[in-house]
């Protein structure tokens, strides 16, 4: 299985990027390896995706409070000319 060893080590990290691939002469070798670290590429690819979305929640949560409190005043500024 000598054939399988130099295009993983140019198709994996291409899929995998910033995620650091030993030396790996055979399949097996392949086969552990991933065994090992999947779970942890898991992990820290729902960190990341948490991460990303509590900042877009947080972005959507500043536009929908900029919007009441524009509409707010708008509301605020048409009322103080209305006479009672």
């Amino acid at each position: 299985m000598g054939w399988f060893c130099p295009p993983a080590r140019v198709l994996l990290p291409a899929r995998l990027p910033g995620i650091d691939l030993p030396e790996v002469t055979n399949l097996q070798e392949v086969n552990a390896m991933l065994a090992e670290r999947v779970m942890e590429w898991t992990e820290e690819w729902k960190s990341q995706g948490i991460k990303e979305g509590v900042k877009k929640g947080i972005k959507k949560g500043r536009q929908v409070c900029t919007a009441l409190v524009h509409e707010r005043l708008v509301l605020w500024r048409v009322l103080s000319k209305v006479e009672v």
